[in-house]
């Protein structure tokens, strides 16, 4: 895949290719289902004018075949009584297409005379952090534990010395497990544009420089330097001037100019309402090259 992006403007979930560079073809597998699967619902949609198809089968058993997708965001389901791997795929000669979500129904039957076990979850601090996949286990089946870290914390470890996660085990007995998670550190402007993509970003306080609504972008920065915020949610509710503190977020390069998208929604955000700053005059820019950075993270206002 050459293009992978995020469509905000009309909830379309993820995008896979685009005009330019069109996905021809897709597949997400996975064999992680237990027992048969019933229903397979995927809320999907093409890019105007697109071309793109739906199929979905499992253990090679057709449950949906090449259906033409809309444009429209929309919940395509699929049924059948089989097991097996399940594969969703793509067919697809132009533009993009979009994969908002996917829910699998599956039924496990239970052997009335198996010995059962009991898996028990914990976790250090429940404003950390959670775990997923506790519960009543038959003697021998896999148990799968999950640490799922809040917005701004890290999972360490699990109380057996385990840092795997997710944590699959064979369940032999009872079996109780805590997760601790940390906080993670908090970053200035500066090192959030260096960190890698897809890391997670707490920043330190931050002043808003300047917001273009209805674009999605925030430009901010801190002593140390600046930074971009890329979030429709955000842009009609922050302004020039603000000081914010409490942002979690995920560092997301892009055009080689640091961007952040967040993990917090406005609400979770302590904002002091303040002063625009007054706008740099500069009468030339010394390279077409910084232009838009000193445009956007610098407010300066261009004269002819």
């Amino acid at each position: 895949v050459e293009y992978w992006g995020w469509d905000s403007n009309n909830a379309k979930g993820i995008q896979i290719g685009s005009s330019g560079k069109p996905c021809k073809a897709y597949s997400l597998t996975t064999s992680g289902f237990e027992g048969k699967i019933t229903e397979v619902v995927v809320n999907t949609s093409t890019a105007s004018s697109g071309t793109a198809k739906l199929s979905i089968s499992v253990g090679g058993t057709s449950y949906l075949s090449n259906k033409s997708l809309t444009t429209t965001a929309t919940n395509y389901t699929a049924t059948g009584d089989a097991s097996g791997d399940l594969v969703i795929s793509y067919t697809n000669t132009a533009k993009a297409f979009y994969i908002k979500s996917i829910s699998v129904t599956y039924v496990v039957e239970e052997n009335p005379d198996a010995v059962k076990y009991t898996v028990t979850a914990n976790v250090n601090d429940p404003a950390m952090g959670k775990v997923t996949g506790a519960g009543e286990y038959e003697e021998g089946k896999t148990a799968t534990l999950t640490a799922v870290p809040n917005p701004a914390y890290k999972f360490v470890s699990w109380s057996n010395g385990s840092t795997d996660n997710p944590l699959k085990f064979t369940v032999t007995q009872d079996v109780e497990l805590t997760a601790t998670f940390e906080a993670l550190p908090a970053m200035t402007c500066a090192e959030a544009s260096a960190a890698a993509s897809g890391a997670i970003v707490v920043l330190n306080p931050f002043d808003v420089v300047a917001v273009v609504k209805g674009a999605g972008y925030i430009y901010i920065k801190d002593e140390s330097g600046v930074n971009l915020i890329y979030d429709f949610n955000l842009d009609d509710k922050l302004k020039a001037g603000d000081h914010v503190e409490g942002f979690v977020g995920v560092s997301s390069p892009y055009n080689g100019l640091p961007e952040l998208k967040p993990s917090v929604a406005f609400a979770d955000l302590t904002v002091t309402p303040g002063t625009a700053p007054e706008p740099t005059l500069f009468t030339e820019v010394p390279t077409k090259a910084d232009l838009n950075k000193y445009v956007k993270f610098e407010n300066v206002t261009l004269t002819a």
